[in-house]
């Protein structure tokens, strides 16, 4: 929403810009950094191609200097701020995705699967009015080609969608936010075409009927979903407030009884633990925001989970991890006090990957709580530490 209130913001006043004007778009541009980086950086980007390019009665020589000046001066606070953010990163010039693969998520409008197979024709169909809508208006102008301050906005996002790295500084997952920003773009500048009213109508119903069939799957999808989140947290009445937490996780998409994963895109189990640390006043040391170094929460140096638990590289986040639980209380004096193993299906206790993970917790820790429904939550207390009777908990074990 930030993106379009800013750029509909100052399309408004384009012409008459005042000091109050200016100030509110530069609140809207560093509250857009807030959101997130690609978000600032792309409406940054529209604002100056649309200043560069529109040409309304009265805009030219200094108007047009002035305009451009403006949206610079009133961007700089978070260019400034964006670039310290990416300075911040290790180095690495970051993974960037195939061009192919770029062009497919792209014409599939791949950004809005999420869980299942079935999402992407219904994500493929909203790319597919989207184009379809897209060659009605180039058609409609006969020899006239596409041009204006709209178009040229979202051709300079289609080359910003191409040619960025995946990977920028501490960001991730570039690509798959910018896919959606071309079809911002893509939608204002449909929005200044004179369509037919039938033509109209037709693409809303097709954009409606798409939606619903999205929202439906997404809908029955979280149901399901709701049942497993609820059994990975029902062990959490029996974890002592002001301790530490660290989730062992099998599997951050979830699998059912059979094996099947239950999102093939998102990890909806990835940071669950953050409910348990936040409800019951623990630590969660598998937080990633605690090492990162640009979140409020910092991790001290010297009792680092990522660097001091970790058998390897990353290993608090591998499935399952690779762990020295014994070795961080003897390097550090810190304490893991309680072990969260979640989606413990069979197959995944008795596989070889399993074997040491376990083979510690059976050493230093003892099975306070399983989640009743499935047994997929498994609670492991560290022994000696203060018992918690989990009045609403799963089955305790004694």
């Amino acid at each position: 929403p930030l993106f379009f209130f800013a750029v509909g913001w100052w399309w408004r006043r384009r012409e008459r810009p005042t000091l109050g004007s200016w100030g509110v778009l530069a609140l809207l541009l560093l509250a857009a950094y807030a959101c997130h980086l690609v978000v600032v950086a792309v409406t940054g980007l529209v604002l100056m191609v649309l200043a560069l390019t529109d040409r309304s009665p009265g805009v030219g020589g200094s108007g047009l200097r002035s305009r451009l000046l403006g949206v610079a001066l009133v961007g700089l606070p978070p260019l400034v701020l964006a670039v310290g953010f990416v300075s911040r990163g290790d180095g690495d010039p970051g993974y960037t995705l195939p061009l192919p693969t770029r062009l497919l998520q792209l014409a599939t409008a791949y950004s809005l699967v999420s869980f299942e197979r079935r999402e992407l024709p219904m994500a493929a169909g909203v790319a597919l009015v989207f184009a379809s809508a897209a060659l009605y208006a180039v058609l409609k102008r006969r020899h006239s080609p596409p041009t204006g301050p709209w178009f040229w906005s979202g051709a300079a996002l289609i080359v910003l969608y191409l040619s960025v790295p995946d990977h920028l500084g501490s960001g991730t997952h570039i690509v798959e936010r910018l896919n959606l920003f071309v079809y911002f773009a893509a939608l204002l500048w449909l929005a200044a075409q004179s369509l037919s009213p039938p033509a109209r109508r037709t693409m809303a119903a097709a954009a409606v009927l798409l939606s619903t069939g999205l929202l439906i799957s997404h809908a029955a999808k979280y149901q399901e979903l709701a049942a497993y989140i609820e059994e990975s947290l029902a062990v959490a009445p029996a974890v002592e407030p002001n301790s530490t937490l660290l989730p062992a996780v099998f599997s951050y998409r979830g699998e059912t009884a059979d094996g099947r994963p239950l999102s093939r895109r998102v990890f909806p189990f990835s940071n669950l633990a953050g409910w348990i640390a936040a409800e019951r006043g623990v630590v969660d040391l598998r937080n990633y925001q605690g090492w990162v170094g640009y979140f409020p929460l910092l991790f001290r140096e010297e009792l680092n989970p990522l660097v001091k638990l970790s058998r390897v590289a990353f290993g608090i986040y591998l499935t399952p991890p690779a762990v020295d639980l014994r070795g961080y209380a003897e390097r550090t004096g810190g304490a893991v006090d309680y072990v969260l193993v979640w989606n413990t299906r069979p197959e995944n206790l008795t596989s070889e990957s399993a074997a040491d993970p376990f083979r510690q917790l059976e050493q230093d820790y003892e099975l306070v709580a399983v989640s009743r429904r499935r047994g997929y939550s498994r609670l492991y207390r560290a022994r000696g530490a203060i018992e918690v009777q989990p009045s609403e908990a799963g089955t305790p074990t004694r």
